[in-house]
């Protein structure tokens, strides 16, 4: 049977107020992308060339991270000595990480180089959107290509360099030069890497599908 988070809906549980929050915050940025991606021309275009095509490679939307990977307004956990909050999704959804494909320096870029070289359009987006829109990337260069039940590719660009792609990278190679401009491995069967040894597994499970797995490779500058 699919797993749980197959049949979840595109947007998490609501019901608690700084989830609610968070998310409409974050939300409303993302809904009002596909304008913004018409401006610079690619058009999600994301090329037809292939860095690797695993049987299945699965992606959850930084909303379901937040669940549990955010800051609660009246908790005390995971803030600096401020009492800022240092969450990993409050740290995430206003880096340029979370940005990468609404940065509109990269928009000009990819513009001005698809406008001087307008044979190469294809490959300048797909060499340009594996980094700066890899979820959306890769269900479109999947063999088959991978359509999420729940987003469109618009959302899924979006979503910029989200938590289920850096979290899927295996420590096999990193670093290395063959895995630069985007030609990073994704590791099969659904783990999320992280920093934590013997992490309690059940929640990340139910909601999102992922395993977590510790590895210390996440903590190195090299990912």
């Amino acid at each position: 049977p699919p797993p749980p988070h197959q049949t979840s809906s595109l947007w998490p549980d609501l019901s608690f107020p700084f989830t609610r929050s968070i998310w409409h915050s974050y939300n409303s940025a993302i809904m009002q992308l596909p304008s913004i991606f018409r401006l610079f021309g690619i058009t999600l275009l994301f090329g037809t060339s292939v860095v690797q095509t695993p049987a299945q490679v699965e992606f959850r939307p930084a909303g379901d991270c937040a669940l549990c990977h955010s800051n609660a307004p009246t908790a005390s956990a995971m803030r600096d000595a401020d009492g800022a909050p240092i969450a990993p999704f409050n740290l995430w959804h206003s880096s340029p990480m979370a940005n990468a494909g609404r940065d509109p320096l990269w928009k000009a870029v990819v513009s001005a180089e698809i406008a001087t070289f307008p044979e190469h359009r294809e490959e300048i987006a797909s060499t340009c959107t594996r980094c700066h829109t890899p979820i959306a990337w890769w269900r479109k260069n999947a063999d088959p290509p991978a359509a999420a039940a729940d987003t469109t590719p618009v959302q899924d660009a979006a979503e910029g360099v989200s938590c289920t792609v850096c979290h899927q990278i295996p420590e096999q190679e990193l670093g290395h030069p063959n895995t630069f401009s985007g030609r990073y491995h994704l590791a099969e069967g659904t783990p999320a890497f992280g920093p934590h040894s013997n992490p309690f597994d059940m929640p990340m499970r139910m909601h999102t599908g992922f395993n977590p797995l510790p590895s210390e490779h996440v903590l190195e500058s090299a990912l």
